[in-house]
């Protein structure tokens, strides 16, 4: 964990019992999440290379990572590498399947299969990924069943039935797809949601209404009147358990799956520092004063748009009230759950379809979630 501390309170000022402390707890992390590489913690964290492997390994990854900026930069090299390209085809935003995880389909197969619903891969495809040398580049397209959200749900349910099956697949939910495909697929769906759905919303220029366009990669739109430029916006939200002692604090939401409860979670707001969020957040959301507040890491979040969930730790000032006391418009229930407790609901692994841990009265996220990895570090520290 990377302590930010008091908002006031300068990071040089801190002890050396907080310094071996952050260092403990991340040597924990480590060992408790082995998959997880250090200050990466998503979806995998698809691309990232340790600092340990060799030069001749950095230097691939360099190599790739320029590519891929190549590819979202330069039209004609993107549109040469759609050509020899995999795509992973949407219906109304949800990804088609396969039983072994991401359906990828060549780009004739696209062509072919698409053509009658006037998709154009060269015009309607985002780009995701470049693994390495001799691996095709990766792209997702989107078609629409043409009904508006609510309007004709059985139609749009046969429509999206019937393409899964013309691609050899079945459509899924995104929601439920980031949380049964395994990270490295889960962070790739969750990329291509993001940018096909920025690219469904932003038809339009903010500043003086008329028709964008977009770029061959699919990660700017530009104004076809004032030539203003767009790019995908990323809504920083820290999420934060706060602790005090032996116990933290577990919330749920009106939306969460029955008996769900996890850390707060709350966007951060303009002129504000990430510190000042997890407060403010705190404050509003449960009516606690915290003073100490330690990073643990981050993870992409397509939803409600595209987010970066910043995880923390908050612990209760010391002196203040321990009373919650919930803003009831954002919050269902709050309470304090001891370590212990943790500790047994984290064992029990109840087999629910979406992945939930615990049971039988309350449940944690699934381990694909930083909530999860939040609670679960700070369980098991001692």
């Amino acid at each position: 964990m990377v302590a930010l501390g008091e908002c006031t309170t300068p990071v040089h000022n801190r002890n050396c019992k907080h310094k071996l402390k952050n260092m403990f707890c991340r040597s924990v992390l480590s060992r408790l999440c082995p998959r997880l590489p250090k200050l990466t913690y998503g979806f995998v964290g698809s691309g990232v290379t340790p600092l340990h492997q060799s030069s001749a390994s950095l230097s691939q990854a360099v190599e790739r990572l320029r590519y891929m900026q190549r590819l979202k930069e330069n039209d004609q090299a993107c549109r040469d590498a759609l050509a020899e390209g995999y795509f992973s085809v949407f219906c109304d935003l949800n990804p088609i399947l396969s039983r072994e995880g991401i359906l990828w389909n060549s780009y004739a197969d696209v062509v072919k299969s698409l053509s009658p619903h006037s998709i154009d891969p060269l015009r309607d495809s985002v780009f995701l990924s470049y693994d390495d040398e001799g691996t095709p580049p990766k792209f997702a397209i989107n078609v629409s069943s043409g009904q508006k959200r609510n309007a004709d749900r059985e139609t749009a349910r046969k429509f999206a039935e019937h393409l899964g099956e013309t691609l050899g697949g079945r459509t899924c939910s995104i929601r439920k797809a980031i949380f049964v495909l395994p990270q490295d697929a889960a962070q790739l769906i969750s990329l291509a949601y993001s940018l096909l759905h920025w690219h469904a919303q932003t038809g339009f220029c903010s500043c003086c209404g008329q028709v964008t366009t977009r770029d061959i990669s699919g990660y700017k739109r530009t104004c076809t009147s004032c030539s203003e430029t767009s790019y995908p916006v990323v809504q920083p939200v820290a999420i934060t358990l706060v602790t005090d002692g032996d116990r933290c604090v577990l919330a749920r939401q009106p939306r969460f799956p029955p008996q769900m409860y996890s850390a707060l979670a709350g966007f951060c707001e303009p002129g504000e520092s990430v510190a000042m969020t997890v407060q403010r957040e705190v404050a509003e959301e449960i009516g606690l004063d915290v003073d100490r507040i330690d990073y643990l890491d981050s993870q992409p979040w397509p939803f409600p748009g595209t987010s970066l969930m910043l995880g923390f730790y908050a612990q209760l000032r010391e002196g203040s009230t321990d009373e919650i006391k919930i803003d009831t418009t954002e919050l269902e229930e709050a309470k304090w759950i001891s370590r212990e407790e943790l500790k047994t609901l984290l064992s029990n692994d109840n087999g629910k379809s979406i992945g939930l841990v615990g049971g039988p009265d309350i449940y944690i996220p699934p381990p694909q979630a930083i909530g999860h990895q939040l609670i679960k570090a700070w369980t098991f520290q001692k």
